[in-house]
């Protein structure tokens, strides 16, 4: 850098500091911050309609997303209904739906 660049960016003033006499109210304050305990979070609550159509009040945590069963796990399931009739074809389609609805019915 060269003495013309000094020359033409103007210096900032440094800033003061003012120390403000603290008054009763914020010590007061800062006494009662440090004393009390600090609360966890406040859990999010979900209203569910129940069977009778009354709001049921029930924690974030307990709803879980609805999981699909998998081609795999349907599949798997299919062919142990398949087995159980002794191997007797004709029945796939009943089968796959079957194991479908029974998979969809568990895992919601």
């Amino acid at each position: 850098m060269s003495v013309e660049d000094d020359k033409k960016k103007p210096k900032r003033a440094p800033a003061k500091k003012v120390a403000a006499a603290p008054s009763a109210d914020a010590a007061a304050e800062k006494k009662v911050k440090a004393a009390s305990p600090k609360s966890s979070p406040a859990k999010k609550k979900a209203s569910v309609k129940g069977a009778s159509g009354d709001s049921i009040q029930q924690p974030v945590e307990t709803l879980r997303p609805r999981r699909e069963p998998t081609h795999a796990e349907i599949a798997e399931r299919a062919h142990a209904y398949f087995a159980e009739r002794g191997h007797q074809h004709g029945f796939h389609d009943q089968d796959w739906h079957r194991a479908e609805r029974e998979l969809r019915s568990e895992l919601s």
